[in-house]
């Protein structure tokens, strides 16, 4: 799931052709449900990163870094999935 508020879809292109990846276009503090049967791994790296893009919008940076993670956590719940939440610098 990703946005593209600071990233690319060609950081991501790669993976398109493998059949276990599932790839959304959504920002994560908007409440949202994938329709699969099974998520093994949830990997939650959603954070705008670097001092410029955090500062530029502290509030939504906040939204990211709270709702996100809490509606990506109702996502890992109803599919018992592992869960990792990577830090920002």
């Amino acid at each position: 799931i990703d946005n593209f508020y600071t990233g690319s879809e060609d950081n991501i292109k790669s993976f398109f052709s493998d059949g276990r990846f599932l790839f959304i276009k959504q920002d994560v503090i908007s409440p949202f449900d994938v329709d699969v049967g099974k998520i093994d791994e949830i990997y939650h790296l959603a954070a705008p990163a670097s001092p410029k893009q955090y500062q530029k919008d502290q509030i939504y940076t906040l939204k990211v870094n709270f709702i996100g993670t809490l509606n990506i956590l109702e996502i890992a719940r109803k599919y018992e999935s592992k869960f990792l939440l990577a830090s920002t610098s």
